[in-house]
């Protein structure tokens, strides 16, 4: 049982301890978050350390684990200017600058890493698990092509990071719309060595189609014979805009539903994949995103928050007792 931690949390220390508190206390059993590297890494071996250490500190202090997407290039790695946006993810312009920063993450938050050096308070909960991008076959996240570009990227941050920590788990880059399809060309473009899990983002209508989705991946895997490569759903969202701002959220219409039908959706979800996680491999799953606006912004995700920020206060939606009772049905406690 997974939960993305969006910016309104990974990037506000001052509110992280709390809400992760709460992800743990609602079933909450591991923390998805993207640390960015232009934000951690502004300036060449310049480190900006204090976000993605909140975030980690509240993950320790209640058992929870993290694992980081890491992406955005800074100013000085990336291949191009941002279109529009100056917080734009952009690729890097050399894969082994981006293959060096992965080692320096390693190096402090890993087994032994600098981090829990600093923190003797801690209980040691190191991360071992470190997803490469995100969505690098959507223009948003990768511009031009993408597939060679991306397995290269790929191939040498595998190898920094089980050079520094052997025994971590790399992530292929989460995969949405036709993702089995992207998959199938990762294999054909020679990605098969270098990632331990596939990360899928199965957005669709109908939680039928979330274990079709599977289904298809587990084909594509079974196909290059990698039957024991886990499945991880790494963003499973449905936003509750319907009936706001008359319908000018900007949520995709078969993604948007009500408050009660994101709960209802949420709940039905959860419960496909986890009857079908054996049959295709499914062993995490991670709702997309814990905390949002709801502002009526032109953003599809704003409203797929489980809580909602009005002001200075913070007010949990029905999807928030539909995962904490979906946890408590599938954890036994």
């Amino acid at each position: 049982m997974g939960m993305v931690a969006g910016a309104e949390v990974a990037q506000r220390p001052d509110l992280a301890p709390a809400q992760v508190r709460l992800m743990a206390r609602s079933g909450v059993e591991t923390v998805k978050a993207e640390f960015s590297w232009a934000r951690i890494e502004p300036e060449k071996g310049t480190y900006n350390w204090g976000e993605t250490d909140a975030l980690v500190r509240a993950a320790a202090v209640n058992g929870l684990d993290v694992t980081p997407t890491v992406d955005g290039s800074p100013t000085w790695a990336r291949r191009r200017k941002p279109r529009h946006d100056p917080e734009e993810v952009i690729e890097p312009k050399h894969p082994r600058e981006y293959a060096r920063f992965m080692t320096t993450l390693v190096e402090r938050y890993g087994p032994h890493g600098e981090f829990w050096q600093e923190n003797p308070d801690l209980r040691d909960k190191p991360i071992r698990g470190w997803e490469i991008w995100n969505e690098p076959e959507i223009p948003h996240f990768w511009r031009g092509p993408w597939l060679h570009p991306y397995t290269r990227l790929l191939r040498l941050s595998y190898r920094a990071v089980k050079k520094s920590d052997r025994g971590a788990r790399v992530i292929l880059a989460g995969l949405t719309f036709r993702s089995w399809k992207f998959l199938n060309m990762l294999y054909r473009a020679g990605a098969k060595p270098y990632f331990d899990a596939v990360s899928l983002h199965p957005y669709t209508r109908k939680p039928s189609n979330v274990v079709r989705t599977m289904k298809l991946a587990r084909r594509v895997l079974d196909a290059h014979h990698d039957r024991r490569v886990p499945i991880w759903v790494t963003e499973l969202s449905w936003t509750s805009g319907r009936g706001h701002a008359r319908g000018a959220t900007g949520q995709p219409s078969y993604l948007n539903a009500t408050l009660r039908g994101q709960a209802r959706l949420l709940r039905a979800g959860y419960l496909a994949l986890a009857k079908a996680r054996r049959r295709y491999g499914v062993t995490r799953v991670y709702w997309y995103t814990w905390m949002t606006r709801d502002k009526a912004r032109v953003d599809p995700f704003d409203y797929s928050g489980l809580r909602r920020i009005r002001g200075k206060h913070i007010r949990s939606k029905p999807a928030l007792h539909a995962y904490a009772r979906v946890a408590h049905q599938l954890e036994g406690k």
